[in-house]
């Protein structure tokens, strides 16, 4: 089926395709292709940026004889997608803003075109496609499930067990229509009975306007039982972003929803979706800026929040860029001895 007969945009199309053949998470951010003297798409390579280099969505085989199936499987659209790349360097060459010429004849392509300020035009050389094991891969996708868990809390609200067991040992008030009783939560309690509000005394928030309420956009949507777990959260959404937005422009629009947020008590409207796009800025900084309002029973401000995750998330990718050009330097010492 041609993509013109449709009324989906070609570069959605191709991104849902190249989902298809290379599922899983994180998602590829990046198609690099390659193109024959004939005019033929070929080499077909699903990446994902990682700071300023790329690494391959790898796609692990138990044997050459399954990898063969996969390439030549009939059910993975990979003519389609060959036929649409063509079409691209055809028609958008020279107008399409999501492709890149790299050296060699390779191309590249980005799957998420919508936010062109996340993305570097300029040509590239091959060689900045890093290889090895990526460990911010994991981390983008337990980002992923932090992502989905917020959205899900956003729609439906929060479990009521999930929000008090955040703040066993504080002074909360139970208050009913016989007035305000206070006491130290602790394990074994449960929710209260409907039409009873209850207040943490110490961090001076409704509980129980954060379960069953959708629409809260700061809802975490699990449990946050420490400072560094709000950190370790905010760093994994920073490397789920990682390619398409970059880490500051995140953090700085998660402060302005913060603001917006304790404001209107009201979620972003794209977020009310059934399923909204995780990849756009406003869903990974709506999760953000949740985690920026947790963090303030642990006495951390979101700007520390902010720093501390930003300097953990530049120190993997760093250390991934240094792991890379030590397997790149291996390689050329082989070649020259």
């Amino acid at each position: 089926m041609s993509v013109e007969d449709t009324d989906i945009h070609p570069l959605e199309q191709i991104a849902a395709w190249v989902g298809q053949i290379w599922p899983g998470r994180p998602k590829p951010t990046h198609l690099i292709f390659q193109m024959t003297k004939e005019g033929e798409a070929c080499g077909l390579r699903a990446v994902r940026r990682v700071g300023t280099g790329y690494v391959h969505v790898e796609k692990h085989f138990a044997s050459e004889t399954d990898q063969h199936l996969w390439m030549f499987d009939d059910h993975l659209p990979w003519e389609e997608l060959a036929a649409e790349l063509e079409g691209i360097m055809e028609r958008d060459r020279e107008c399409c803003p999501a492709l890149a010429q790299e050296s060699g004849g390779w191309w590249r392509l980005a799957l998420c075109p919508q936010f062109p300020e996340s993305e570097v035009y300029q040509a590239y050389e091959a060689h900045t496609v890093l290889d090895g094991h990526d460990p911010g891969a994991v981390d983008a996708g337990r980002g992923y499930d932090v992502l989905q868990a917020y959205l899900t809390a956003v729609r439906e609200g929060r479990e009521a067990a999930d929000v008090l067991a955040e703040h066993i040992g504080h002074v909360v008030a139970v208050i009913g229509s016989s007035g305000a009783d206070r006491q130290v939560l602790t394990v074994g309690d449960q929710p209260p009975s409907e039409g009873t509000a209850v207040d943490c005394v110490d961090c001076r928030t409704s509980l129980s306007d954060q379960w069953g309420q959708p629409g809260n956009a700061l809802a975490t949507g699990g449990s946050v039982l420490s400072g560094d777990d709000v950190i370790d959260a905010v760093t994994t959404l920073l490397h789920y972003a990682d390619g398409w937005h970059g880490a500051q422009a995140v953090l700085d629009r998660a402060l302005r929803i913060l603001i917006q947020g304790q404001q209107m008590a009201l979620a972003l409207p794209d977020l009310y979706d059934e399923d909204p796009d995780p990849r756009t800025l406003d869903a990974v900084a709506g999760a953000i800026a949740a985690h920026y309002a947790s963090a303030a029973r642990f006495h951390l401000t979101d700007s520390e929040v902010a720093q501390h995750a930003l300097a953990r998330f530049r120190q993997e990718i760093e250390e991934q860029r240094l792991a890379s050009l030590r397997v790149m330097r291996a390689g050329l010492i082989r070649k020259t001895s």
